[in-house]
């Protein structure tokens, strides 16, 4: 039976390494053909978004399920084995790195080595999924000896979920290497800024991605807040562009966006504990074993529907966001040349259909852009 696991592993592994050297060869040949990059790339998303990262969930417990068959059930494989999805993800998203450098480095002009581009990923995926780990982690190997009742574990849950996210700023700054924006004049008058907007104790850091070409911003924090900026955006918007962006993020703050997220994270985990607990439950009374493919089916159904709930929030987000960038007095004109400068720096496409765009955190620039010029009498 070993070798039969084994075999599972090697082609959820081999699975996981062909699709993405197949999408890399076909959207290498469709750029020779249409030598247009935001077309290309918003094909690629697209193929990587709803394919690709389908069978990358499947693998994921298909894998995890095939090494708890093949490791012995004691204390310390049982940690490794929660570990095992975020690795096997960890793996996977390496491997894609790798694959898909060559597509960013001949579309977008990259000039990110291969090295450098592996540790950024890397990076972003421990920042992303550092919380998660840290929660199951928590709940599995500390709260489940404890033996607390089952409303002290929501509270401590609860409290967890708070103090990471007071933590994540401080972890954001570290894992992208952010520092004080280099412009002494450009910090003094972003800070100035934040002054006038009622926020005396917010950070404004830079980060370095010229070479991979990424213009963004990011806001995080729910006590200590810090906003970073990448120099790469920086460095082709204007200042009053970069004022109009800056102006968005605080929108988010003072929106309470990040709390609302934190609440949407903390509705997450009863639900997912729910689920298990109920199919746990049903086996027990019914005495029917439910088949591992119909559990991993459930689980990746919870996980569709509560990603889209996040994602429909997000996009409300996103829009009061640039509705604050109005009330705050910034010039519409000069917002909107600052979403349009983005998508271009970004190579990103602009016009979205109605199907992908509900599931992304982001309206389309262009209907971001619709909504400013009607909020607006008289602006072109």
């Amino acid at each position: 039976m070993t070798i039969i696991y084994i075999s599972i592993l090697i082609i959820v592994l081999v699975l996981n390494t062909l699709m993405p050297i197949f999408i890399r060869t076909y959207i290498l040949r469709l750029f020779e053909k249409r030598k247009t990059a935001n077309v290309v790339l918003y094909r690629l998303r697209f193929l990587q978004q709803y394919i690709q990262n389908l069978i990358i969930v499947v693998s994921m417990f298909v894998f995890a399920f095939a090494v708890s068959k093949i490791m012995a059930r004691n204390e310390i494989n049982k940690i490794i084995l929660m570990m095992i999805p975020f690795l096997f993800l960890l793996i996977v998203v390496i491997i894609n790195q790798i694959i898909y450098h060559k597509v960013f480095r001949i579309i977008r002009n990259t000039e990110i080595t291969i090295i450098a581009d592996i540790i950024e990923v890397a990076k972003s995926f421990l920042l992303l999924m550092f919380p998660s780990l840290i929660l199951t982690i928590f709940k599995i190997e500390i709260l489940s000896r404890l033996g607390l009742n089952q409303f002290i574990n929501i509270v401590v849950i609860v409290l967890l979920i708070i103090i990471i996210n007071v933590m994540y700023p401080y972890i954001v700054k570290f894992f992208i290497g952010a520092k004080p924006i280099k412009s002494k004049d450009l910090r003094d008058a972003l800070n100035y800024n934040m002054i006038k907007q009622g926020l005396k104790r917010v950070e404004i850091y830079e980060w370095s991605s010229t070479k991979s070409k990424v213009a963004n911003a990011i806001v995080c924090g729910v006590f200590v807040k810090k906003i970073f900026i990448s120099d790469y955006l920086i460095k082709n918007l204007s200042f009053k562009e970069i004022e109009s962006v800056l102006a968005h993020e605080v929108g988010h703050l003072k929106g309470f966006h990040l709390w609302i997220k934190i609440a949407l994270i903390i509705l997450a985990f009863p639900i997912f504990t729910a689920l298990g607990y109920m199919m746990d439950s049903f086996e027990e009374m019914t005495k029917i074993k439910i088949p591992i493919p119909l559990g991993i089916g459930l689980f990746f159904l919870a996980m569709i529907l509560f990603s889209f709930l996040y994602m429909f929030f997000s996009r409300i987000q996103e829009r009061q966001a640039d509705k604050y960038v109005i009330k705050s007095g910034i010039d519409i004109n000069t917002y909107i040349s600052a979403l349009r400068k983005i998508a271009m720096l970004n190579d990103a496409m602009t016009k979205t259909n109605k199907f992908d765009d509900k599931f992304q955190t982001h309206p389309s620039f262009e209907k971001r852009i619709s909504w400013l010029l009607n909020s607006v009498p008289n602006k072109q």
